[in-house]
């Protein structure tokens, strides 16, 4: 009896740590408090974030690493084929040619008067060239290094077998789009990795673990949208997103999005409407001119569009990815939107001259949005709860205006002062007791009255 009655307690007690537990996780879940965010990184928190879809749809949670002795044979299968692709794209050999350019590629066969030479161009195409030997000054063999594929890569590739798989350190891409539109996008993200790392380092976390920065990139929008819907409900107007809980950023190819069609389909209802009569001669070469310039213009709006998207989005991974914004998403929308905005001009911090009229012209009418309306705003639909896409553009442009301020010379320190407070677990009482705003004039020493006209002398007199 006194055994059963010893059983009885300790399942009681079990059973009510269990309650307690569980109910300190859903208090600490909806206070946004970062034990709650540092319980989710331990084994038992992604089970739980899995089995309850805490986060919806999303992917549970997967480790950066695992070695093959833990892998699957479809896990291990997946490597190689993954291996295989990477290694077939690496160049073998260096040709360093007489007037000093160099080219690399693969030597598959040498001749006495010729060398026959092959790149490749991934799945797009493969080009071979026979050089003569006279126009070399020597040929370099290459040691390519293995390839270096995480596990997360492999699970990446697993979730979109019938997508290609690039490796272009510290990036994996997967796409169903071609090599050259992939190298492109690739190249603008590197662009932005070396300038954000040059501006951000002093933010950066020091134990930064080394894993690979995963982009999905579509060409087709309705894939995109489906994805969307799927893991960023709430963003159905977005060119793409990045989604911290994947850890992904998610892009498609604006040349065929639906807003570009429509655009061409004006287009080419207004040429047939003129063309309804018989045109003179230079009428009709004024007609295709316009035509051209048009179809240029068009593409061009979509270029500039994928563009600012690629490294919008891709500033917010990298702010996650780098440690620079908190595990526990204390900040406030218009830090992550501004943020990422900063970024979207080449180089980071340029000058928008479109976003400078904007916030001229709300000052002239009187449709600024108040510093403590747009500061301290805390919604699930970020900048977006402001309704009316003309509210919502201007959300951002301020939100932009704003972070364009604070990163001058004279204010940059007390700003990095402040992205540090936030991000640290042990000031989130003091960050929810103080307020967004109250909080950022602390840190720059100034009233929030001060704040707003310091900020709108800066705005007018900035060149556009």
């Amino acid at each position: 009896m006194r055994a059963s009655r010893i059983a009885w307690f300790l399942r009681l007690a079990v059973l009510s740590g269990l309650l307690g537990g569980t109910l300190l996780l859903l208090y600490w879940n909806r206070i946004g408090d970062p034990r709650f965010y540092r319980f989710l990184e331990t084994d038992a928190g992604r089970w739980m974030a899995g089995t309850f879809r805490w986060y919806g749809a999303e992917a549970p949670f997967i480790p950066d690493e695992r070695d093959e002795s833990r892998m699957t044979p479809e896990e291990i299968a997946t490597l190689r084929r993954m291996e295989e692709r990477v290694r077939a794209e690496q160049p073998t050999h260096e040709l360093l040619f007489t007037d000093g350019q160099a080219l690399q590629g693969r030597v598959i066969e040498e001749r006495p008067q010729e060398v026959v030479f092959v790149r490749t161009y991934g799945d797009s195409a493969e080009v071979t060239a026979v050089i003569p030997r006279r126009r070399l000054e020597s040929i370099r063999r290459l040691e390519p290094p293995a390839p270096s594929i995480s596990y997360r890569d492999v699970r990446f590739q697993m979730e979109f077998p019938d997508l290609n798989y690039y490796r272009r350190p510290p990036y994996s891409l997967l796409t169903d789009e071609s090599f050259f539109r992939v190298e492109e996008t690739v190249e603008i993200l590197e662009v932005l990795h070396e300038q954000f790392v040059g501006i951000w380092r002093g933010l950066m976390e020091e134990a930064r673990p080394d894993r690979s920065i995963q982009v999905l990139f579509f060409s087709r929008q309705d894939a995109f949208r489906a994805y969307q819907r799927q893991h960023a409900p709430r963003m159905e107007s977005s060119a793409g997103f990045y989604s911290p809980r994947l850890d992904r950023l998610v892009l498609f190819n604006q040349r065929g999005s639906e807003r570009v069609a429509e655009l061409r389909r004006q287009v080419e209802e207004e040429e047939a409407r003129h063309r309804a009569g018989r045109l003179a001669p230079e009428v009709e070469a004024r007609l295709r001119e316009w035509r051209r310039q048009t179809d240029q213009d068009i593409e061009q709006l979509a270029e500039n569009q994928t563009r600012a998207t690629i490294r919008h989005e891709g500033a917010h991974q990298l702010f996650y990815d780098f440690g620079i914004h908190s595990r526990h998403g204390v900040e406030g929308e218009w830090l992550i939107e501004g943020m990422a905005t900063y970024c979207e001009h080449s180089p980071i911090g340029a000058a928008d001259p479109t976003r400078l009229n904007s916030l001229r012209q709300a000052l002239e009418e009187g449709r600024l949005i108040g510093f403590e309306e747009l500061v301290n705003l805390r919604d699930e639909s970020g900048l977006l709860s402001f309704g009316v896409e003309e509210r919502i553009g201007l959300a951002y442009d301020q939100a932009w205006g704003l972070v364009h301020f604070l990163m001058q010379p004279e204010r940059r320190n007390a700003f990095f002062g402040y992205l540090r407070y936030l991000r640290d677990p042990g000031a989130f009482r003091e960050i929810r007791k103080t307020g967004p705003l109250a909080l950022l004039c602390r840190f720059l020493e100034m009233a929030p009255d001060e704040l707003w006209q310091q900020w709108l002398e800066y705005i007018l007199q900035k060149p556009s």
